[in-house]
């Protein structure tokens, strides 16, 4: 099968995006950059694969052209891109980390999952950017995929299993899509959170799917700060696909209910308060399912991922990634049963 392998970010782990201008090249990470490539070698071995990238300041340039050997390979400044960002919305942004911290503080929690604005929005441009030179490619070229993959470098090595390993593109994949060609599809794995929102790691999409991607840093960016606009009434008047919950507990059962997959009636949607909307999750799924013509998604199970991840990292670092997403996952669920025995001990009590 044809194939084409869209790839944006930083290919090395790098301390800080703010200043590269003087970054010394043995300060960078490339270990991630080698797994993913290792892990995309594999998976499209089989395959007649054309790449495209886009990459920040530079970095990783050699290694990408060396390994990759990209048809495109467009670079972009950071330190221009995050000027301009701050010239266009360092006074709503302001606005909307005053509100966050105001909230958190009146109800004495700590803000441990803060990010700023600015680096979703990076990472929205840079995709944003290798979506639109992959269309350049295909308008100039005869090559024609049947599948594309929209990705990061660091694919295999951050995240949960299946977010972070992209399903084997085998047959019933590929009818898939031949069943899905008249309008924009796309494959997107499951995860624990689809009532808040989408994982970004990797998808699989159509062409048509590509023409709407082309946007997806233009619709952030004219949607995360307007008052009146359909994202942030969505987000603050009832979230679609999603069950209320306690936002003050991050450890509520009821975020996790997935209503997407299970059909499970939707009682009262949750709602969240605006300083939410730069949450790139969030913002995946109006963009996908909500914004504009929506796209056709089907959510790839769990455990494709893991047949992946055997088949192609091995059974030595699969097994200790399992036991590791294992234990993960009986945390969470230890701390759910310990809240619901506390809530039940309390109510017993002013029964």
């Amino acid at each position: 099968m044809n194939m084409l392998l869209l790839l944006s970010g930083y290919p090395g782990n790098i301390n800080s995006i703010k200043d590269t201008k003087n970054l010394n090249y043995n300060q960078i990470n490339f270990d991630c950059f080698y797994f993913g490539f290792n892990y995309f070698k594999k998976l499209l071995k089989n395959h007649k694969t054309k790449v495209i990238c886009s990459i920040w300041d530079n970095i990783g340039l050699n290694e990408v052209r060396d390994l990759y050997k990209p048809e495109i390979c467009s670079t972009h400044n950071q330190e221009d891109f995050q000027k301009d960002f701050e010239n266009q919305f360092k006074n709503l942004e302001k606005y909307r980390i005053l509100r966050r911290e105001k909230w958190f503080r009146n109800y004495n929690l700590k803000d441990g999952s803060f990010v700023p604005t600015s680096r979703y929005a990076s990472q929205l441009f840079i995709r944003q950017e290798v979506c639109r030179s992959a269309l350049k490619y295909l308008k100039s070229s005869e090559f024609n995929p049947e599948i594309i993959i929209l990705s990061r470098f660091d694919i295999a090595s951050r995240g949960g299993v299946p977010i972070r390993n992209p399903i084997e593109i085998e047959n019933n994949l590929y009818s898939i899509f031949k069943r899905n060609t008249k309008n924009g599809f796309i494959v997107i794995p499951e995860f624990n959170q689809l009532n808040l929102g989408y994982p970004d790691m990797w998808y699989y999409l159509n062409k048509k799917a590509l023409l709407k991607m082309q946007n997806l840093y233009e619709v952030y960016i004219n949607s995360i700060f307007q008052e009146n606009g359909s994202y942030l009434n969505y987000l603050q008047n009832g979230w679609p696909s999603s069950e209320w919950f306690d936002l003050k507990d991050k450890y509520d059962p009821r975020q996790f209910s997935n209503l997407t997959l299970t059909g499970k009636k939707i009682i009262k949607n949750m709602r969240y308060p605006s300083w939410e909307s730069p949450n790139i999750h969030m913002f995946y799924k109006y963009f996908i399912s909500l914004q504009g013509d929506p796209l056709k998604i089907y959510f790839s199970k769990t455990y494709l991922s893991y047949l992946s991840m055997f088949k192609l990292l091995g059974y030595k670092f699969s097994i200790i990634s399992s036991i590791n997403e294992f234990i993960i996952f009986l945390k969470i669920k230890t701390k759910i049963v310990l809240k619901k025995l506390k809530n039940f001990s309390n109510f017993k009590i002013f029964d």
